[in-house]
């Protein structure tokens, strides 16, 4: 992943910071509203609910991924 390069030319650390912050904040509250949507064997046939939950922890595994990215930048951002 290309991290920002921290001049005083280019967007101050801190506001690339606080975007990357609210960012993983909105995150956050998506991947709760996706498990909240979790697949139920009642609403597929039953060969495609095991298809249907894999896709969907796949979903989560993508947030999660994009989470700990933000987090990377973050990180970056704030010098350590």
């Amino acid at each position: 992943m290309k991290k920002p390069s921290l001049s005083i030319n280019g967007t101050s650390a801190k506001s690339l910071l606080d975007g990357y912050l609210e960012a993983r904040k909105a995150l956050r509250v998506a991947t709760n509203v996706l498990r909240d949507t979790w697949p139920h064997a009642r609403d597929y046939p039953q060969e495609d609910w095991p298809v249907a939950v894999a896709e969907h922890e796949d979903r989560l595994r993508r947030l999660a991924s994009v989470y700990k990215e933000l987090g990377d930048l973050m990180e970056h951002c704030a010098g350590r």
